[in-house]
Order: C-alpha cells, then structure tokens, then sequence
C-alpha cells in the first residue's frame, strides 16, 4: 500500500493547530487524512516563534495541540546544499530546509504551505494553500 507523504511547514501546522481559526483547521485536517507528515526538526522552534504571537492564547494548549501531531521529523546534514537552495531560488535559509527536504526524499508527494515565497519555485508538489 503506497503511503501518501506530505511535508508541511509552520505556517501550515499553525492553521492545523487552529490558530487560523475553525474554518482553515478543518480545511488542513482534509488535506492530511490518511496521509504521513514530515517536517524538518526546525519546525520545534518556528512553531515557538509563532506561538509568541499569540501571548492571550493559552500556551500549554498549544504546545499540546502541536505536540499531538504525529509528524515524522527530519533533519538535513548538509548546510552548503541548503545555503546553495537558499540562494538559487532566493529563499530565506530556513525556508530552504523545506525545500530542500522535498528535493532530497522523492517519497514525499506534496508539500502543504501558506507560505507565498514559495511561489518562486516550480514544482507540481508544492501546494500554497490561501
């Protein structure tokens, strides 16, 4: 049975979470149903970054809410071919990592964001989602 693979960053796990409110929460549980998440270990301390946002927002909550996702965690070795994504396609080096991770794992079928910087890059598993 193939598995369906998907990267997602932390601007999509943020609306997953619900900090997108209801409607983007039940719109990111439909696009994840039956499928593996991945995401790179950065994704730890981006999600910290967002949860910073929030400060009336109770944060236990939502380190729970994260903590409960099962996402398969990757790390990426090598900063040069990073540093080298970041710059061809004028991307921030944290952003890089994602895409470096869709470039380096063929296995994985889409990769979820909101993040627009991404339109840059054409690659039909790359969804931005609005």
């Amino acid at each position: 049975m193939l598995v369906h693979k998907i990267l997602v960053d932390t601007s999509f796990v943020a609306k997953l979470i619900g900090l997108g409110g209801e409607k983007e929460q039940k719109k990111c549980q439909n696009y994840i149903i039956g499928s593996v998440l991945i995401a790179p270990k950065l994704l730890h301390y981006e999600i910290g970054n967002v949860f910073l946002k929030y400060p009336a927002l109770d944060v236990n909550l939502l380190f729970e809410a994260f903590e409960n996702l099962a996402i398969e965690w990757h790390d990426i070795k090598n900063d040069r071919i990073i540093f080298d994504i970041a710059r061809k396609y004028k991307l921030t080096f944290y952003d890089a990592i994602y895409f470096g991770l869709l470039i380096m794992h063929e296995e994985i079928m889409t990769f979820l964001t909101y993040d627009t910087d991404f339109v840059k890059i054409t690659d039909p598993r790359i969804k931005i989602l609005h």
